[in-house]
């Protein structure tokens, strides 16, 4: 992939727990984050608990991709949107004014290992949901092309963000997280931050 590397700034991530000091005590029900990383990370999950703690819109940019240009429908729905929102999606589908518009980001940024972990579980809990056989080897195959996804490109992509110097080129400040344990601090903190 042939990257301009001119549009991209080193990007500093800052760590969960520097972000309670920098980042997160500005939130309010306007305040408009991202929630990223590669499949299986458990995006959603975070997602649907900051938007429940703030009162936010959940804006899943998965809902467009079969949409003709599922960009530009993501970039419509979060300028429409009334108060805050929180944006989900992989990196690569983030639209580029959902970067600019954000106040910050969470990047949940696991070992392989944890990805493949988590779609699994997601592959079971559908399954067991599923009403009939064709569901379940619907719910197999697609968590299956999901692993595969993990396995080709999941350490391709890190190398990728890492020569480019970030997940994205906006100046919008990035958290990243590393492990599980460092999501639920992140959110432990953000959950205290409100409270006060």
């Amino acid at each position: 992939m042939n990257v301009d590397k001119s549009i991209h700034k080193p990007q500093m991530y800052i760590t969960p727990e520097k972000a309670a000091d920098t980042v997160m005590h500005h939130l309010s029900a306007d305040s408009r984050l991202i929630v990223t990383g590669q499949i299986g990370c458990g995006k959603t999950t975070l997602a649907r608990k900051i938007c429940s703690l703030l009162t936010l819109t959940h804006l899943e940019i998965d809902d467009f991709c079969d949409d003709p240009d599922p960009l530009v429908s993501a970039a419509e729905a979060a300028r429409t949107l009334k108060g805050g929102w929180v944006a989900e999606a992989n990196v690569w589908q983030i639209p580029p004014t959902i970067w600019e518009a954000s106040d910050f980001v969470i990047f949940l940024d696991y070992a392989n290992w944890i990805h493949y972990i988590g779609i699994i579980r997601r592959c079971i809990r559908r399954c067991l949901r599923a009403k009939t056989w064709v569901n379940v080897q619907h719910s197999v195959k697609e968590e299956f092309s999901h692993l595969k996804i993990v396995y080709l490109y999941a350490n391709e992509n890190r190398r990728t963000w890492q020569k480019q110097g970030g997940i994205t080129s906006s100046t919008t400040a990035v958290i990243r997280c590393t492990s599980r344990y460092e999501t639920r601090r992140l959110f432990a903190q953000l959950s205290t931050n409100i409270q006060k």
